[in-house]
């Protein structure tokens, strides 16, 4: 049984912005992305939809690919 749980809800033991960019320019390289989209766009638009985390993942990458 866990003693502790321990909430980051303000990005102040990791930072998430940073972790989800790093996600966002592996996969834009991974899934060769750039014959699509530029990063910049393909970026901006994963951060929007994301909603800084609260977004429901499924739609999400379902309105990414549209």
């Amino acid at each position: 049984m866990p003693q502790a749980f321990i909430f980051d809800l303000d990005d102040t033991l990791t930072d998430r912005t940073a972790t989800v960019e790093h996600f966002v320019k592996e996969q834009y390289k991974r899934f060769g992305l750039d014959k699509h989209y530029l990063y910049e766009t393909y970026r901006s638009r994963f951060m929007t939809l994301d909603k800084n985390g609260y977004a429901d993942k499924q739609e999400m990458f379902t309105a990414l690919k549209s």
